[in-house]
């Protein structure tokens, strides 16, 4: 299982790009599976700052998330 973290203020849009090959670079090269987690923000400031924490969590406490 490959693991993305992104930030975006559509999820059912974002989905639809990841699997039309139209989302991250990341996504094309590795595949889409399906959607572990989301979480909702007051800011995209506060979410690019939890995006930027769980990129630098190992694996292990990525999945935990789900």
């Amino acid at each position: 299982m490959v693991i993305y973290t992104g930030v975006t203020d559509d999820v059912q849009r974002r989905l639809e790009e990841h699997r039309t090959s139209q989302g991250s670079k990341h996504t094309r090269e590795h595949g889409f599976e399906k959607l572990l987690y989301t979480e909702k923000h007051k800011t995209r400031s506060k979410a690019r700052g939890r995006e930027k924490q769980i990129k630098g969590w190992r694996r292990e406490k990525k999945v935990n998330l789900s």
